[in-house]
C-alpha cells in the first residue's frame, strides 16, 4: 500500500429508494439513516433463509420439468470476534449474523443459470454489515469446446496455500476483514476456447467493463491501515481515510465506466502437472491514498497496470512443488498534483515495475493409527523485489514481501469430520511474525463449529505495523442446508 500526502455490483440497496450505477452492488449501507433501518429487512430474510433450510435436506433440487431442475444451498450463521488486548477507543468486540443462497438453474439446453445474494449484519459497526444482492450472478452457454459465461463472477487464479501473487482479479473487502478480505463479484464476459475437458485444457479472455473501488477500514476500524494523525506545515491533523466522492481512475476518459481485459492459458495433465499463464490490462485492485494541502482527507488514486505472470505445479506421490509469479509495470507516473510524506513534491513519482512470487512445497501423509485421518505440511517463500521498501512506499495490497510461510492442515473423519489447521508467517528480514490456527467441527452433517485465532507480532516496518500484537479469537456456529 502507499500512502501519499502531495488499501458484485448491479444492485445498489440504501432501504429508502432503488437506483443503479455501476460498482455499487456491493454497497455497505451506509446510506441508511439508523441502524435500525438496516437490521430489521435483513433479519426477515435472515429468517426466511433458515426456515428454508429446516425444511429441505442439504443440496436440494426442485424439479420444474422433465428436463429442468433448480438446485439450492446454503448457509445461515453467527461469528463473533473478541480481540484480547483493548488498545484505544476503537470498536473491539464484534458480533454478526450472515447468510448466503446459491441457485442453479439447469435446462435440457446447454444453458444455466447461477444467482448468490449473501448479507452480513454487524450489530456493534454497522459499516461493516453488507448486502450483496448480486454477489455472483451469470449465465453459461456449455458449449462442449466453446463456452461463454456473462455477468458478475468471482475468479480463482491461486495456486498456492499462504497469500497468492496472482489472483487479483476480483476487488476485496479490506474494511470487512483485513486478515482474509472477502471477494466481490465482477461484472465480467469471460469466453473460453476448450482444447480438452479431461486436461482442463484451455484459452480464455475476459473483459470487465467496470471497476470495484476498494473498502477501505476507516478511523475507529480494528485494522486501520494508515496514520490518521499526520503533521503538516506544523499543524496536526486528523485525516480520514475514507471518502467516497474523491475516488480518482487514472488516464479514465469515462465518468463511470472503467474496462479492463485478460488473457489467460491453463492446462492441467492428468492431475501431474498444471500451469498457466496470463496477461491482465486494468487497474491496480488497492488504491495509492494521497491528501492535497491542508485537506483534512485522504484522496484514492487507482494506477492502471499491466500485470503477466503464471502459475505452476508439479505432484509427485506424496511431494507437491508449486509456485506463482507476477511482474506489474505501470503505465504513466503519478501527475504532479500527488504529493509525498513529509513534504510537498512538485515532480512527477515515478513508480517502477516490481515482481513478486511465491514458491513451495506440500507434503502429504497418513496417520498410520487412524485410516480416516490425513495429514499436510506445507512450506513457503513469498520474495517481492521491493521487500526493502517501507510500508508506505510501495503500491497495492502486498503485505507478504520478505517472508516464509509454515503451515499445518489435520482433517480426520470420525462420526463427524474436523480440521485443525496452524500457520505462521515469518518475516525474515524484520523479524516479526504473524499466526493463525483454526479449529473446524462438523455436527450433524449439517452444522459447522469454528474457532480461529489470529495474532500479530510486527515491527515498524511492517504492512501491519498499526496491529502490533494484535490478537482476535474469532468463534461461530454455521448451519448449510
Amino acid at each position: 500500500m502507499k500512502v501519499v500526502c502531495k488499501e458484485n455490483k448491479s444492485f445498489y440497496m440504501s432501504f429508502k429508494s432503488f437506483s443503479y450505477k455501476p460498482g455499487a452492488h456491493m454497497n455497505v449501507l451506509k446510506n441508511a439513516t439508523n441502524s435500525r433501518m438496516v437490521i430489521k429487512p435483513m433479519l426477515k430474510v435472515l429468517f426466511l433463509i433458515i426456515g428454508l433450510g429446516l425444511s429441505v435436506s442439504w443440496g436440494s433440487a426442485l424439479s420444474l420439468g422433465n428436463s429442468t431442475a433448480l438446485n439450492y444451498e446454503g448457509y445461515a450463521g453467527f461469528e463473533n470476534w473478541v480481540f484480547l488486548q483493548k488498545i484505544g477507543k476503537k470498536n473491539w468486540d464484534m458480533s454478526m449474523i450472515s447468510a448466503r443462497v446459491e441457485l442453479l438453474l439447469q435446462t435440457k439446453y446447454p444453458v444455466e443459470f447461477y444467482y448468490s445474494p449473501k448479507f452480513t449484519i454487524d450489530f456493534v459497526n454497522t459499516d461493516r454489515s453488507r448486502l450483496l444482492l448480486a454477489d455472483q450472478m451469470y449465465i453459461d452457454y456449455l458449449g462442449g469446446l466453446f463456452e461463454i459465461r456473462g455477468g458478475y463472477q468471482i475468479f480463482d487464479w491461486s495456486m498456492v496455500e499462504s497469500f497468492s501473487q496472482i489472483d487479483f482479479i476480483n476487488q476485496r473487502d479490506y474494511e470487512y476483514d483485513i486478515l482474509r478480505p472477502q471477494k466481490f463479484g465482477e461484472l465480467a464476459l469471460r469466453t473460453r476456447m476448450v482444447f480438452s475437458l479431461e486436461q482442463e485444457h484451455y484459452l480464455e479472455l475476459m473483459y470487465l467493463p467496470e471497476f470495484t473501488e476498494a473498502p477501505l477500514p476507516q478511523m475507529g476500524n480494528n485494522y486501520e491501515l494508515y496514520p490518521q494523525t499526520l503533521v503538516n506545515d506544523g499543524v496536526e491533523g486528523v485525516y480520514s481515510v475514507k471518502n467516497i466522492e474523491k475516488q480518482m481512475f487514472e488516464d479514465s476518459t469515462m465518468e463511470q465506466w472503467h474496462p479492463q481485459g485478460a488473457i489467460r492459458y491453463h492446462i492441467n495433465l492428468e492431475q501431474v502437472f498444471e500451469s498457466s499463464l496470463f496477461y491482465f490490462n486494468g487497474y491496480d485492485r488497492y488504491p495509492t491514498l494521497f491528501r492535497r494541502y491542508r485537506e483534512q482527507y485522504y484522496y484514492h488514486w487507482y494506477n492502471l497496470v499491466q500485470k503477466m505472470g503464471g502459475s505452476a505445479r508439479l505432484t509427485l506421490q506424496n511431494i507437491s512443488l508449486k509456485g506463482e509469479f507476477v511482474y506489474t509495470t505501470y503505465q504513466s507516473d503519478m501527475p504532479r498534483t500527488l504529493q509525498s510524506i513529509p513534504r510537498i513534491s512538485l515532480d512527477p513519482e515515478k513508480i517502477d515495475p516490481y515482481y513478486a512470487y511465491t514458491a513451495g512445497v506440500d507434503y502429504h501423509f497418513s496417520n498410520p493409527r487412524k485410516d480416516d485421518a490425513v495429514s499436510k505440511v506445507t512450506v513457503e517463500a513469498l520474495i517481492d523485489s521491493d521487500a526493502e521498501k517501507g510500508p508506505y512506499e510501495t503500491e497495492g495490497f502486498r503485505p507478504f514481501k520478505s517472508h516464509i510461510y509454515l503451515g499445518y492442515l489435520y482433517r480426520a473423519k470420525a462420526k463427524e469430520e474436523r480440521t485443525l489447521k496452524p500457520g505462521v508467517f515469518i518475516n525474515y528480514k524484520d523479524k516479526g511474525t504473524i499466526y493463525r490456527v483454526e479449529y473446524n467441527e462438523w455436527l450433524f452433517d449439517d452444522v459447522l463449529v469454528r474457532l480461529v485465532f489470529d495474532g500479530f507480532f510486527v515491527s515498524d516496518e511492517s504492512f501491519f505495523q498499526m496491529q502490533k500484537k494484535n490478537m482476535r479469537l474469532d468463534g461461530g456456529v454455521i448451519f448449510k442446508f
